[in-house]
């Protein structure tokens, strides 16, 4: 058997360790923000395992050079306007769904409450398993592993349209689901402009750390007073294909 198979193969048994360990989570730990965390953080070593293992066993480039894990070639200004544009733009989404009285009771929902209700080491705990293992763990692979491999095969659009859609139903709740396929459209085309996935990953982590720390803190029901105008998460939203339109410009200059 060969070293990269190899590899595949005990990467992916982590995976199967893992999702064992999730399910045992489920099974043992009481019903309350812990169970929660600990099996969030379990399947997003699982995203890990499975994109490593499907890297590991493609070809001869090393993992990090198939995961698109490259410097690519924005300018940090550029990636900047970038992460920006896509904090405000899932900002806009959050109201849209707190608006349209979506967010509460769903999975988004159980999150808020998990985050609100921790305090001390469950805090740290929030914030590994919801502000940054994300960031690592899913863009290695839907925008590293899956959008890169079908990029091979599909057009960058279809390929972007395709591992958006795939990181959507990965979050499984319609809600959640849409929300995150939004977001996987905007963090599929700012790889494929980028030319690697840190931009990606810079985006998702400083989102999402933001997100759960607004959560835990006091200013968490004052941050949306007024929020909820129509004009207001239409500006928001708009954001998002600015800064891309932006970020397109930028990265067609860069590449003359």
């Amino acid at each position: 058997m060969s070293r990269r198979w190899l590899l595949a193969l005990v990467w992916f048994a982590g995976a199967l360790l893992l999702a064992e360990a999730v399910v045992l989570a489920g099974r043992r730990l009481p019903e309350g923000p812990d169970r929660l965390l600990w099996m969030g953080l379990f399947s997003q070593g699982i995203w890990v395992c499975v994109a490593l293992a499907g890297a590991s066993a493609e070809g001869a480039r090393p993992v990090t050079a198939r995961l698109g894990l490259g410097p690519g070639h924005l300018r940090t200004s550029t990636l900047l306007v970038a992460l920006v544009g896509f904090v405000i733009f899932s900002s806009g989404l959050h109201r849209l769904l707190v608006e349209l009285g979506l967010r509460q009771g769903g999975a988004l929902g159980r999150i808020d409450d998990a985050v609100s209700a921790t305090a001390g080491p469950a805090r740290a705990l929030a914030v590994l398993v919801l502000g940054l293992a994300p960031g690592f763990a899913e863009e290695l692979l839907f925008r590293g592993w899956i959008q890169r491999g079908l990029e091979r095969w599909l057009r960058p659009g279809f390929a972007v349209a395709a591992s958006a859609a795939l990181f959507g139903l990965a979050h499984v709740d319609p809600v959640h689901a849409s929300a995150a396929t939004g977001m996987g459209l905007y963090l599929g085309a700012l790889t494929v402009m980028a030319g690697s996935i840190r931009p990606a990953i810079a985006c998702h982590v400083a989102n999402n750390a933001l997100a759960v720390a607004l959560l835990a803190s006091p200013l968490a029901s004052a941050a949306g007073a007024g929020a909820g105008e129509p004009w207001v998460v239409a500006a928001l939203l708009s954001a998002g294909p600015l800064a891309l339109l932006f970020v397109a410009r930028r990265s067609r200059r860069a590449a003359r």
